[in-house]
């Protein structure tokens, strides 16, 4: 089993308090972990250092590299010269591996901490008991709320693994996601599993020239990758690419309550709430405030006549 975490994306979900461009695998929670080591705390249960790779971009790596190692040394990271979205660097690090064309590999994103572990463990299972279909799977959590900022996966038809995954939905209109929260449809949790050969020959299908052209040669003795086949690439997400794919992907189930640590939503949801249902950090005086998130850093923050803010 193989494991490629993607240490990806900008986050902004949380503007003005992490900076508009704090990269969400740098931002820690209060104990001061990061979701990148969450994510490889609970992976390092499940597997040997050698069957984890992370891909990362060139602005991040050094970082990554040093968040990593307070977990286990000598970390494969392979390096972006740029930050591509996720379809291309799932094909990236899919190259890397491509060799183990039998071994079942799980994609996953670095947003996971200690409390997933065992809904974790329990998706490798399945992964690994249905990946000798040839199929892929998604991982799906049920929606909590509606949520414009999400990806959904619109279900389809029932098969042995799960439902079909008939439509991939990013950033959905209120009207379009409060249906599908609805219609017992899921979030993507960017979780996908499978064998190597089944996503090659999804990538060979969808994408064939940037298949062809990707090899593991792409990549230099220090596993960066380099600059000039990255540059001529388009932007994909791993929406699109695992849309495209001739057969379609099944859904697993991932009891999660949440589908991202870092958005107000989930800071909402899993904080301590007072008698009001504010949840409040720092040094804060309120008013007849109730339903809201509160964050003062060091200054005194005074509240009076609020309803559901931040």
């Amino acid at each position: 089993m193989k494991y490629i975490i993607t240490a990806e994306g900008i986050g902004n979900k949380l503007w003005p308090l992490n900076g508009m461009n704090a990269r969400k695998i740098i931002k820690k929670d209060k104990k001061g972990k990061t979701l990148l080591q969450h994510t490889y705390s609970v992976l390092a249960e499940l597997a040997k250092p050698k069957d984890i790779i992370t891909i990362a971009d060139i602005l991040d790596v050094n970082e990554v590299k040093k968040e990593i190692e307070t977990i286990f040394k000598n970390p494969i990271i392979l390096t972006e010269p740029m930050d591509k979205l996720s379809g291309i660097r799932i094909l990236s690090a899919l190259k890397y591996i491509e060799n183990k064309r039998d071994e079942t590999v799980i994609i996953i994103p670095s947003l996971f901490g200690p409390e997933d572990k065992n809904e974790i463990k329990l998706l490798t299972e399945k992964i690994k008991k249905y990946a000798k279909t040839g199929k892929i799977f998604a991982a799906g959590i049920k929606p909590l709320y509606a949520d414009t900022a999400a990806s959904y996966i619109k279900c389809g038809e029932q098969v042995s693994e799960g439902k079909i995954a008939e439509k991939f939905i990013v950033n959905p209109s209120l009207k379009t996601a409060e249906a599908l929260t609805a219609g017992g449809n899921y979030w993507n949790s960017g979780i996908y599993g499978g064998k190597v050969s089944a996503f090659t020959k999804m990538f060979n299908k969808c994408l064939p020239e940037l298949s062809k052209k990707f090899t593991k040669e792409m990549f230099n003795d220090k596993n960066q990758i380099k600059y000039e086949l990255y540059d001529c690439t388009k932007e994909l997400t791993r929406e699109s690419v695992i849309e495209k794919k001739p057969e379609k992907a099944v859904i697993l189930d991932l009891n999660l309550r949440r589908k991202d640590y870092y958005t107000w939503e989930n800071i909402y949801l899993q904080g301590e709430k007072d008698k009001n249902k504010n949840v409040i950090y720092g040094n804060v005086i309120t008013n007849d405030v109730k339903n809201s998130i509160i964050y003062s850093s060091k200054e005194l923050v005074s509240v009076t006549d609020a309803d559901n803010i931040v």
